[in-house]
């Protein structure tokens, strides 16, 4: 776990990784600690979660939606395709 709040005070820019000592990383967990005893700060988090679940959902949605569209353009393109080949072959 104080790897996890070290790494993640790092890439934040808070501290350096090499700066973070045994008693620092402590009090950043006993700080983060006692934010998550708010319920208001837990409602935030949840609900920013929930949030990013249903637009990560839409996201896939909209991806599989695009992937169908172009599936059926490719397959109307070929249709295309065959039917003139068929009209040239049929002219000769």
């Amino acid at each position: 776990m104080s790897m996890y709040i070290a790494s993640i005070c790092a890439k934040f820019g808070l501290v350096q990784m090499s700066v973070l000592s045994g008693s620092k990383i402590v009090i950043i967990s006993t700080l983060i600690n006692q934010l998550l005893s708010y319920a208001s700060v837990r409602d935030v988090i949840e609900e920013s979660m929930d949030q990013s679940k249903s637009l990560s959902y839409e996201l896939k949605q909209l991806q599989w939606a695009e992937i169908r569209r172009e599936r059926e353009e490719i397959q109307y393109q070929n249709k295309r395709k065959l039917e003139h080949k068929l009209v040239i072959n049929q002219q000769t």
